[in-house]
């Protein structure tokens, strides 16, 4: 049996995930405006999933590490989606939630960003040849 690969684990978990938001978004979906603005947010909600599952595609073949953070990333991500809907769906439903959910994805965006950033930095500062010049100790 082959080993699972973090690039294809993630683009399988970001596309059930992306196909999940669409059928909850649509479940009461009663007039075309609502079938239109579910389509319209589709991309908003499944957006910071998509960007880790990015960032597992773009990992180099030789820091795996890196694809598996970037699989877990969006795990997390798929993951804090569904507490914060089930939180304020059924623990505690407000009139106000609907904002709740729509603002949501501005953190994990933010969250994905700064993986991003710690990545960049990290493989700037690895790779060879980089970082701070040692002085010759002759001078």
């Amino acid at each position: 049996m082959k080993a699972a690969s973090p690039k294809v684990s993630a683009k399988w978990l970001g596309l059930f995930y992306a196909a999940g938001l669409l059928l909850f978004l649509l479940w009461n979906a009663d007039a075309v405006d609502v079938v239109v603005f579910s389509f319209l947010f589709l991309p908003w909600l499944a957006g910071p999933a998509a960007l880790a599952a990015i960032g597992a595609r773009l990992a180099a073949a030789d820091r795996a590490a890196w694809a598996w953070a970037f699989f877990i990333l969006e795990a997390l991500v798929v993951a804090s989606t569904i507490w914060v809907w089930f939180y304020l769906i059924v623990i505690a439903p407000d009139a106000q939630n609907g904002v709740g959910m729509l603002l949501f994805p501005v953190v994990q965006y933010g969250a994905v960003l700064v993986f991003f950033l710690v990545a960049v930095l990290v493989a700037f500062l690895t790779k060879p040849g980089s970082g701070v010049r040692k002085q010759d100790e002759d001078c």
